[in-house]
């Protein structure tokens, strides 16, 4: 009776041992996956801010504009290809699709403002301009709202159902919404327009 005792012991303490194990796992690989993710939306929303000084940029002409602004949408695009590559836990595999989700619209916003740009250096129509790159903009937005509803928050409560500790990442891209209306893009579009073709940059 007694080594019945004391295999029934062992085994309970075998049995609590590997769960143990498995929890310590589980906290290690979520660990892992919001450290991964949070890089790739740490350089997403740095890419943000670039984005912000470029445009501000006072004396900034069209030529400049274009490579700078190209040179970021490939680096966003970077940053979805890594965040495709991550390997996300099982139950947080949705709320990653839509990690992936907001930077490609990231990628899209950048994408459309170039193809603005582009498109309406020889035009003289300041106020059609601005509301197109406006249009283009407000991926940018949506991106933001993707990340923190569809992303941030499911991955918490997806965390907190499985007694994992931690918190999901943020990335904001937008800090100014301002800068993004059609009125300041009218008025960016003009100053560009002005410094590349040698007249007086107004707005």
């Amino acid at each position: 009776t007694n080594g019945a005792c004391d295999h029934e012991g062992q085994c309970v303490l075998l049995a609590v041992w590997a769960q143990g194990c498995a929890e310590d796992d589980k906290q290690a690989t979520y660990d892992t996956y919001f450290a991964d993710l949070g890089a790739v939306g740490g350089d997403s929303a740095k890419i943000g801010q670039d984005l912000a000084t470029l445009l501000t940029t006072p004396g900034l002409e069209q030529a400049e504009l274009e490579t700078k602004l190209g040179g970021l949408v490939q680096q966003q695009q970077l940053d979805v290809e890594r965040a495709q590559a991550i390997d996300a836990p099982g139950p947080l595999t949705p709320a990653h699709e839509q990690a992936v989700e907001a930077l490609g619209l990231r990628v899209g916003g950048l994408q459309g403002m170039l193809e603005v740009f582009k498109a309406t250096k020889d035009s003289d129509d300041a106020t059609a301009a601005g509301q197109q790159l406006a249009a283009r903009a407000q991926r940018f937005t949506a991106s933001d709202v993707v990340w923190k509803d569809l992303f941030q928050e499911a991955a918490d409560d997806v965390a907190a159902t499985e007694g994992v500790d931690g918190a999901a990442p943020a990335s904001v891209f937008v800090e100014n919404a301002d800068l993004y209306s059609a009125r300041s893009m009218s008025a960016i579009w003009q100053r560009v327009h002005g410094a590349s073709t040698g007249g007086s940059p107004t707005g």
